[in-house]
Order: structure tokens, then C-alpha cells, then sequence
């Protein structure tokens, strides 16, 4: 049965013990709860559960060890045993029943509260069976805790449980055991979390800011105790009592000391979670920079080709706008390319990547300014004209034979031109002129024939890819073309354009004269390309670190925007480009779009805008109907902030709110547990002539000591956790080739925290302890004798 006004005498232990089973409930439901909604390992929860356990069983420990004269009286009673331990075990195990169900139900409010919140829109939470295991485990974790330090108290003779002296005791083999194996687990569960990798994290990785803290809270103790015991011998202390009576209390009493152990522990993990908390911030910004490409971005679904041609009609001075496409990796890889108009990059873009890893772009930029640029059409036929000589003089013989009772006309070949260009959609379109292979040249002027066929999809502006023939001339004589224009585009001279003659073959001969060709096609059967693109430069190009580039005979490929692999001239690198990340290859899009063909799927194209863009210009821009959707900055931060991407950053953030709140909890416990004794030790020293300004300096020197091990420790280890974890725990999302968070501490953040931490123990022992030496006269000895 228990003792309800046991209980209330014991409140402060009862109390303590209750409070920490409710946070550590609640807190392990409301981290496993965030992070099942947003899709984040509920390994995640690892760190607070161990820290939850770790300080119910520290307040486990004590009060069942504030029962040891209970216990004795139960055992003079009569009780022995089975009968014995469960008079031990049945308060405290009442009590962490109790804290666990009040934990799942708060747990549970949070959570909703939580999720509803900062999970995204439409987001609810529900228990599973993941947050009723965690509550399991803590609940018995606390009650294996307490059976176990019950039953060691119930074997003590009896004359030990009625003892009421605190009599100091070296640390037995099991703590000792216990501290190695948590020092040893630290550096184990470092060693593989950056071994793992952000990628394949586990509940090991996860646990190891928790560890490490614990690690660094028993290193704080064996220093102070180590520290105190050699300051112990200096003679200086003889005229020093107050320090004297500091340092032999903390060499003596292990229990003044292992306060601050679970304080630092929880720092280190609300340090970890902080420069987390930080760095997701700045890791929004830059991703969201990265992916928007310029301060405002227009999706443009047609393509690079439409991209570039909408920016350029919009913005002829090229003074706002500027155009932006992405490719993909046909096998899925990193060779990844994206194609800017860079002769506008420095007036568009700017410092827009300043202080992002896509700023060393700018400074390689110039490298890649191209020679020549995509000419682009915008009209709606083609027309190609000839000589009327010539192709009288040319002009194939119809030969007609009656084969099996049927006229059949034979050695006969028109000459048929094929145009290849890239719609204002973005699509590839064959155009054949003449339709008709039996149709002559009609009269077009005195002594010129030609045909004229209308060129679909130009409306706002096309791209040539390539002019072919097909045909054959009568006894090796020319045709002669004296114009050839497409969409208003004049094709002739060769080179006009940026479109030059082909090599001469044997089936085709071409040869540039007076502004026009003289054609000689021997190949009826095949089509033969007549105008193509220059590709004798190589176009420039920067690749991101640790890309692996196709070869072809020795030079490097990349796929262009039409998806073709192409060759190109690496020039030099960048941390990162813009729409890609880490990985891919950086071209200019107006030498990339020069002969491509129309856009492949998963490409992307876009238009970047400077943020102070004139209202005309962006009109102007919406008037082409090439773009859509408009992307600021502050857009695309909003849409990550609302996925899981940084949602990591959050959860850990949760965890280290209830882990310091665990640790000031058991703190705040921990002193006030000792002010009995140090009111005891307080008078005992006041018999012997000990001053109460001594005593109260010697409290006074102790909560400097261990405020001031908290700062230095903490602080220390904090440092150490960020540079060895942040970079490694998935508390972002990059993706396969996003930004990286920021794995540097901040100074600021690091120092100020451990700060906060050390003279909030300071505070705390300070407070605990101020009034004992005045409220502990001599005669309370006497008091307690009785």
C-alpha cells in the first residue's frame, strides 16, 4: 500500500521523480510524434530518451534511498525479502506509473499542437505504436532503475539503513564501470555517425550528441574532483577557509559534484540543436537562392529556347533579365548542366549568391562568355528561290515506260529541301519544301523560280537546326539558290546566320557564290545536310567538385539542353551552381542552344529577374506568354520551411527544450536534497568556532566552481559535438546534390550558451545554499540527537 502521507512528507523527492517521468514521457511522444509526420527518423528521439533515463534513474536512486529508514522500520515489523523489496519499490514505482500516463496524455496535446503547426498544412498527429513503445521504454528503464537500487538498499545491514550520517564513499566498480562505458560509447557513436554519413544515419548517429554530453558531464567531474584535491595542497588555502571548506567538500562528496553531470549533457545536446537551429536558417536562404536562381524567378515550361527568347525581346539591353535552363543526367548521375545566359549574369544576378557556395560562379563567369549566340527566327515561312536558268538546265528528265500495262515514270528526282528547328514550345518540327517531290519551282520573279511553305511554331521565335537536300541534277549541272530565308531569317550567304556550309561530299556539291550556292547533288536516295553550325570552338564550361564528366577520344561531354552529348572545354570550377547544387557543369545557354534541338523532359527552364525590375519590364515579360508561375526568394523559403527538408533542425530543437528542462529539474532536486546535510555540516562546522560568513563564502565559492566547470566544459563541448556531428546527423535534407548545412559552430552562439548553462548552476547552488550557514545554529545538533 502506499502511504499517501509518505508521500507528502517526501514531497520534495516524490515531486522531483514525478516531474522528470512527466517530461521525459512527454517529450519522447512529442519528438516521435514530430518526426513520423515529417518523415524523419524516429531514431531522432534517441538522445532525450537516453537523457530521460539517465535522470529518472539518478532520481530513482535518491528516492529510494530517502526511504532507507521506512525500509528498516518495515524490516524490524517483520519484513524480509520479496515482502521487504516491494515495500521498497512501491512508491516510487506508483509514482513513475503516474508521471508516464500524465506524460502520454501532455505528450500528446503537444504534439497535436506541434504538428498542426510546424508539420505543414493538413498535417495531423494520432498515437501509434512507436510513441506507446517510447513511453515503455522510459517508464521501464525508471522502474528496473528503482527495483534495482531497492533491492541494494533492502540487503544493507541494518545498521547502515539507520544510519543517518552521510559518510563519504569512493565510487563503486559498477559507476565506474558505467562512466568508462559511456566515455567509450561517445567516441564509438562519433566514430560511426561520421562513418555513416548524413545519408544513413541510425539510432547509433542519433544518440551520440547525448552521449558525448554525458561523456563531457563525467569528464567535468572527475576535473573538478581532480582539480580540488590537487588545489587541496597549497598553502595559500591556510589563510582561505571559506575555499578550504570548498575544496574538501568537493573531493569528499561526490554527490555536490554529479550536479552538473546531466546539466552538461543537456547543454551539449541544446548546443548541438542551436548551431542546428542556426544553420538551417542560413541553409534555407542559400537553398532557396540556389534553387530560385536570381532574386525573382518565371517558370518557363517551353524550354531554354523560350526562356531565352522571352528575355531578350522583354529586356533587349539585357540590364534585368536573364535566362536560366537545367538539364538532366540521362543515366541519372551528376553530370547534371546548367546553362546560363552569362553575359548577363553580373548585371542580373549581382550579389544575389553573395555568401552562398554559388558565389565563386561569378568570378569564373567570364570564361564563359560566348563568341557566337543562337540566332533566333520569329516569322512564319520559309522560301528558298533559284535561278530559272539553272534549274531549266538541271532540271531532271521525267522518263515515262509502260511496265505491265502502266505508265511508270522513272529517273526522276526533285531536289526537296528539309528544314530541322526548335519551335517557340520547345518542340523539335521537320519542315519539307516541297511537299509535293513532282512539284517545278513555280515563277516567283522575271528569271527566278522557288518555293515558299508556311514554317509553323514561330509566332514568338524559333531556332534553326540544320538545312538538308535531297535530289539530283542532270549532267552534273548546278542549281542555282539565290535566297534561302526562314522566318524572316536570311540563310544565305552562308554564315549570315551562324549556319555554314557542310562539308562538300561526294553525293554533294555546294559551292558559296555571289551570296548564293550552286548545287550539284549526284544521290537521288539519301538526304544530304547542306547548312549546320560551326563547332570547331569547344564551348567553355565550369564543373562543381568531384563531377564525373563522359569522355569522347579524350574530351570531356556534356548533355545539352536537347539531352545530345556534346563535347566541351572545362575552364575551371565552382563549390556550386544555381538550380543544381553541388554536382553538375556550368555553360553559357546562348552558345549551348546553337543547333539544339527542343527541350527534354525533366528539363527546366526559367527567367530571373533583379529584384528591382521595372514593373514595364516584367509586363513585358508576361506579355510574350512564355513564363508562368513567378518564385521570390522569400517564396522559396516558405515552401521548404512548410516540407520536411530542415525539418530535422526543428525536431532536434524540441529535444533540447526537454532535455534542459529535464536537467533543471534534476538540479534544482539534486541541491535541494542536500540542504538537510549542509545544514548538518553547516552547524558541526559552527561548534568548532567555524564562522558563518566562512561557511556561507565556502557555498558561495562552490557555486562559482561549478558554474564556471559548466562554462568551460560545456562550452568546450559543445565545440567539439558541432564540428563532429552537425555535419553528419540528417538534420536537413539536401538531397543527393543540395547545399550542405553549415557544419562551422558559432562562437557566439557556443560561448553564449555555455555561459546561460554555468550561471544558471551557479544560481542554482547559490540560491540552494545561501541562508544554510545563518539557519543552522549549533543547537540543531541537539536537536537531531533527540
Amino acid at each position: 500500500m502506499v502511504s499517501f502521507r509518505a508521500v507528502r512528507a517526501r514531497s520534495g523527492q516524490s515531486l522531483a521523480l514525478f516531474a522528470i517521468g512527466v517530461l521525459a514521457v512527454a517529450g519522447c511522444v512529442v519528438a516521435v510524434g514530430f518526426s513520423r509526420a515529417t518523415n524523419v527518423s524516429v531514431s531522432s528521439a534517441a538522445a532525450l530518451l537516453l537523457l530521460g533515463i539517465v535522470a529518472l534513474a539518478a532520481q530513482g536512486a535518491v528516492s529510494v534511498r530517502a526511504r532507507r529508514f521506512e525500509i528498516a522500520l518495515a524490516q524490524l515489523r517483520g519484513r524480509h525479502g520479496l515482502g521487504l523489496l516491494r515495500t521498497a519499490v512501491t512508491e516510487p514505482l506508483v509514482i513513475l506509473l503516474a508521471a508516464a500516463a500524465t506524460g502520454v496524455v501532455l505528450g500528446g496535446v503537444l504534439a497535436r499542437v506541434v504538428v498542426s503547426r510546424w508539420a505543414g498544412d493538413g498535417t495531423t498527429f494520432q498515437m501509434s505504436r512507436y510513441e506507446w513503445v517510447t513511453a515503455a521504454v522510459v517508464l521501464l528503464a525508471g522502474a528496473l532503475v528503482v527495483a534495482t537500487v531497492s533491492w541494494r538498499t533492502t540487503c544493507l545491514p541494518l545498521s547502515a539503513k539507520l544510519d543517518s550520517l552521510h559518510r563519504p564513499r569512493h565510487a563503486s566498480a559498477a559507476a565506474l564501470l558505467f562512466s568508462l562505458l559511456v566515455l567509450i560509447g561517445a567516441g564509438v557513436s562519433v566514430y560511426q555517425a561520421r562513418q555513416l554519413g548524413v545519408r544513413r544515419a541510425d539510432w547509433v548517429s542519433f544518440l551520440s550528441p547525448a552521449l558525448l554530453g554525458l561523456a563531457a558531464g563525467q569528464i567535468a567531474v572527475w576535473t573538478v574532483a581532480l582539480v580540488s584535491r590537487l588545489a587541496m595542497g597549497s598553502t595559500r588555502l591556510n589563510r582561505r577557509l571559506g575555499w578550504f571548506l570548498t575544496l574538501r567538500r568537493l573531493t569528499r562528496r561526490a554527490d555536490s559534484v554529479a550536479t552538473i553531470r546531466l546539466a552538461v549533457a543537456a547543454v551539449v545536446v541544446a548546443g548541438i540543436a542551436v548551431s542546428a537551429w542556426a544553420g538551417s536558417q542560413t541553409w534555407r536562404d542559400q537553398t532557396a537562392r540556389m534553387q530560385t536562381g536570381g532574386p525573382v524567378a518565371f517558370a518557363v515550361a517551353a524550354g531554354g529556347l523560350r526562356a531565352y527568347i522571352a528575355s531578350h525581346e522583354a529586356d533587349p539591353s539585357g540590364e534585368w533579365l536573364m535566362a536560366i535552363s537545367a538539364s538532366p543526367d540521362p543515366s541519372g548521375g551528376s553530370r547534371r548542366a546548367v546553362f546560363v545566359d552569362t553575359p548577363r549574369w553580373d548585371r542580373v544576378v549581382g550579389s544575389h549568391f553573395e555568401g552562398t557556395p554559388v558565389a565563386s560562379v561569378g568570378s569564373e563567369i567570364d570564361a564563359l562568355s560566348p563568341a557566337e549566340t543562337v540566332q533566333t527566327a520569329q516569322g512564319d515561312t520559309f522560301s528558298v528561290t533559284l535561278s530559272a536558268e539553272s534549274v531549266d538546265r538541271a532540271w531532271p528528265t521525267r522518263k515515262v515506260q509502260r511496265i505491265e500495262g502502266r505508265l511508270t515514270s522513272y529517273g526522276f528526282a526533285p531536289l526537296q529541301f528539309t528544314v530541322r528547328y526548335v519551335t517557340d514550345e520547345g518542340d523539335n518540327y521537320t519542315l519539307q519544301v516541297p511537299d509535293d517531290p513532282g512539284t517545278r519551282p513555280p515563277l516567283v520573279a522575271p528569271g527566278y523560280v522557288g518555293h515558299t511553305a508556311a514554317a509553323p511554331g514561330c509566332a514568338r521565335g524559333c531556332a534553326v537546326q540544320s538545312v538538308s537536300v535531297q535530289g539530283v541534277s542532270r549532267n552534273g549541272q548546278s542549281f542555282r539558290v539565290t535566297e534561302m530565308t526562314f522566318a524572316g531569317m536570311a540563310l544565305l550567304p552562308a554564315g549570315t546566320s551562324g549556319l555554314s556550309l557542310s562539308e562538300t561530299s561526294r553525293a554533294l556539291r555546294a559551292v558559296a557564290s555571289r551570296g548564293g550556292l550552286d548545287l550539284s547533288v549526284t544521290d537521288a536516295y539519301s538526304s544530304h545536310l547542306l547548312l549546320e553550325w560551326e563547332r570547331d570552338v569547344l564551348p567553355a564550361a565550369l564543373v562543381a567538385p568531384g563531377v564525373r564528366l563522359e569522355r569522347s577520344r579524350g574530351v570531356p561531354q556534356v548533355y545539352g539542353p536537347d539531352g545530345d552529348a556534346r563535347p566541351i572545354q572545362v575552364t575551371g570550377q565552382a563549390a556550386a551552381l544555381p538550380l543544381l547544387g553541388r554536382a553538375g557543369i556550368l555553360l553559357d545557354l546562348g552558345t549551348a542552344l546553337r543547333g539544339a534541338g527542343g527541350q527534354i523532359s525533366g528539363a527546366q527552364a526559367r527567367v530571373v529577374a533583379r529584384a528591382d525590375t521595372p514593373a514595364q519590364v516584367l509586363d513585358d515579360l508576361r506579355g510574350t506568354g512564355a513564363v508562368g508561375r513567378q518564385t521570390t526568394v522569400e517564396q522559396a523559403v516558405a515552401d521548404i520551411q512548410r516540407g520536411p527538408r530542415a525539418r530535422g533542425s526543428t525536431l532536434y530543437a524540441l529535444i533540447a527544450v526537454f532535455g534542459l528542462l529535464i536537467a533543471a529539474v534534476s538540479l534544482v532536486s539534486s541541491t535541494a536534497e542536500q540542504r538537510r546535510e549542509r545544514r548538518s555540516e553547516a552547524a558541526s562546522l559552527r561548534v568548532v568556532g567555524v564562522g558563518v560568513g566562512d561557511v556561507a563564502g565556502s557555498h558561495r565559492a562552490e557555486a562559482a566552481v561549478l558554474g564556471t566547470a559548466v562554462i568551460v566544459v560545456a562550452g568546450v563541448a559543445v565545440w567539439i559535438g558541432c564540428r563532429a556531428l552537425l555535419d553528419v546527423l540528417p538534420l536537413v535534407v539536401p538531397g543527393e546534390f543540395g547545399l550542405l548545412l553549415d557544419a562551422t559552430p558559432r562562437l557566439g552562439l557556443v560561448a553564449g550558451l555555455a555561459f546561460g548553462a554555468g550561471l544558471f548552476v551557479a544560481l542554482v547552488v547559490f540560491l540552494s545554499f545561501r541562508f544554510v550557514a545563518r539557519s543552522s545554529p549549533p543547537s540543531m545538533l541537539s536537536d537531531e540527537a533527540r
